[in-house]
């Protein structure tokens, strides 16, 4: 399996206007066939890279920034690893819009328009929490944001029935901070009913939180990880909430320890069934939902599902995706029963790389330290010589000869099964592309493209959108007969001004295969992969929501782009 570099994220495709000189090799079809019926055999390798981003301070807590490859060690399971590749990272001077090159009219793209090494996300949580803890955090944000302080691309994402998209990347403070002002919370405060509290999901006291809510944030790591994964660099996520009711820890839970530090297993009952309240819940009971065969540290994917096996993917999917939390506690000092959540903070800055700040008022000191803290770093990774993804916890520890020096990087992963994973992609891929469609999803850039949005002369003529995709984001499989084989879907929704679906008009899918030579795949590579949808819409504006998609690597793009008819 072939995944081709990714490329400066600044640079646009030269691809208006090309023609396709490849056409005769992609196909708008099934897969192409040997004489036999049976399809090529494909060559896959599930080794997989691990990245680790290192943050590395003195005692004044200020970065060292001279350290070398050879001053540090990577231990994995306590045996040494051989570094694959490293580099130091800080941040320079911004890239602004204005200096990017200008794409033709009518033209879209979703690959990143800034040069960073680093990106800055603040989650606005309002799923759990009460809403005057949420109103003062935003209060303190806007401050942080008025002080002027220098940032490095920065977004900002709510978080309430769904996640939300308010403002994209931008150094601009001004916009961030009326971006911000503009989703001001309103209502009261939330209640906890009966229902919710004789939940055996529901936590006590310092959560303010139900099972939906849970999972409400659950599905938000899980997007985060899959829209901050087209970016390159480190990626510093600010969880700006008064209640973190799960846990990034879930090898067994201790005994008396507060089951609200963990997550509990919907199948994690001493006789199969779900956990209440009550269950007294050990350091050995299975968190995968299969006995106790397994180990406690162990997480197998695809065997039922459980909070513990999707918290162990979503966790090194933020992982692998560089992203390192920071928790800030938007409940601020004076708030009673808060251990439970300020273990799980600490926990969860401590298993990714980043900090948690808690139990004192000034939010926006807390929000200036993890910007400041997660922009200056070493990138260095290893290919694991351990080969066995028997789904147990994998500890990374990273020593430096330098005295005086704290690190601060993920502390490990999950040896997830790669194939199973995928299976499991696969199956989920088509949920997942149809929540990127939505009108007010982040966008996705992990499948890079350009797109021609070319609106009809007359109303009676459709409007023509053509995908221009970057074959370097493309996951190209190769062949035992020497072809490299890509398999490509691109479609659009479409959307009044104000984000109401268009009725009448689903988004349907135009897959395309390519089965290409050594030529053909050295030509493509310098070109552009194309894709291309037609829509017929009646006088009016809309925002087209782009989107594409590998069905190889499970990989998506999506980008908005107004269209006007007349």
């Amino acid at each position: 399996m072939r995944k081709l570099a990714s490329y400066p994220g600044y640079a646009a495709l030269n691809v208006f206007p090309l023609a396709l000189f490849l056409a005769f090799s992609l196909t708008a079809k099934a897969p192409a066939q040997t004489q036999s019926g049976a399809p090529d055999t494909v060559i896959k390798s599930n080794t997989r890279v691990v990245i680790l981003d290192i943050v590395a301070t003195d005692s004044k807590g200020i970065p060292v920034t001279d350290l070398q490859e050879k001053d540090f060690t990577v231990l994995e399971g306590g045996l040494p690893q051989r570094v694959g590749s490293f580099s130091f990272q800080r941040p320079g001077p911004a890239l602004a819009e204005s200096a990017m090159p200008a794409l033709p009219p009518n033209v879209v793209t979703n690959a990143p328009r800034r040069k960073s090494t680093s990106l800055n996300v603040i989650l606005l949580d309002r799923a759990n929490g009460e809403s005057r803890s949420q109103i003062y955090a935003q209060d303190r944000l806007v401050k942080y944001l008025e002080s002027g302080a220098a940032v490095q691309p920065t977004a900002i994402y709510l978080l309430d029935k769904k996640l939300s998209l308010v403002h994209g990347f931008t150094t601009d403070t001004k916009a961030l901070k009326d971006s911000l002002n503009s989703v001001r919370p309103t209502g009261t405060g939330r209640v906890a009913q009966l229902d919710v509290a004789a939940s055996p999901f529901a936590t006590k006291g310092d959560f303010h939180t139900n099972e939906n809510s849970i999972e409400t944030t659950l599905r938000a790591l899980k997007l985060l990880a899959r829209t901050l994964a087209g970016y390159p660099g480190r990626k510093n996520l600010i969880w700006v909430s008064e209640a973190f009711p799960v846990s990034l820890t879930i090898e067994g839970i201790p005994e008396r320890n507060n089951a609200n530090t963990q997550i509990i297993a919907r199948s994690a009952g001493p006789f199969g069934g779900a956990a209440s309240a009550d269950t007294p819940v050990n350091s050995q009971a299975p968190l995968n939902g299969q006995g106790a065969t397994s180990a406690p540290d162990t997480v197998v994917a695809g065997t039922g599902h459980s909070y513990a096996e999707e918290m162990a993917k979503i966790t090194d999917a933020l992982m692998d995706a560089h992203v390192a939390l920071y928790p800030v506690d938007a409940a601020g000092m004076g708030q009673a029963d808060r251990l439970a959540a300020q273990t799980n903070m600490k926990d969860m800055a401590d298993r990714t790389g980043g900090r948690a700040f808690y139990n004192r008022n000034d939010i926006e000191v807390g929000v200036a330290s993890s910007v400041d803290d997660g922009s200056t770093y070493y990138a260095l990774s290893y290919y694991p010589d351990n080969k066995s993804w028997d789904g147990h916890f994998r500890k990374i520890e990273v020593k430096t000869t330098r005295p005086g020096i704290s690190l601060h990087y993920r502390t490990g992963y999950y040896a997830l099964n790669p194939e199973a994973i995928a299976k499991q992609a696969s199956v989920e891929l088509a949920e997942e592309f149809s929540h990127a469609l939505e009108f007010d999803s982040p966008d996705f850039s992990s499948l890079r493209f350009q797109a021609s949005v070319v609106p009809p002369s007359d109303k009676s003529q459709p409007v023509i959108v053509n995908f221009a995709i970057d074959p370097r984001s493309i996951n190209f499989e190769h062949r035992e007969n020497g072809t490299e084989h890509a398999a490509i879907g691109c479609t659009v929704a479409v959307y009044r001004e104000k984000g109401e679906p268009v009725k009448g008009i689903k988004p349907e899918v135009t897959n395309m295969t390519a089965d290409l030579t050594a030529e053909q795949y050295q030509k493509v590579i310098k070109q552009y992969f194309p894709c291309k949808r037609t829509i017929d819409l009646k006088p009016g504006k809309y925002v087209l929501r782009l989107g594409a998609v590998d069905r190889s690597s499970h990989v998506l793009g999506t980008i908005s782009a107004p269209v006007t008819v007349n």
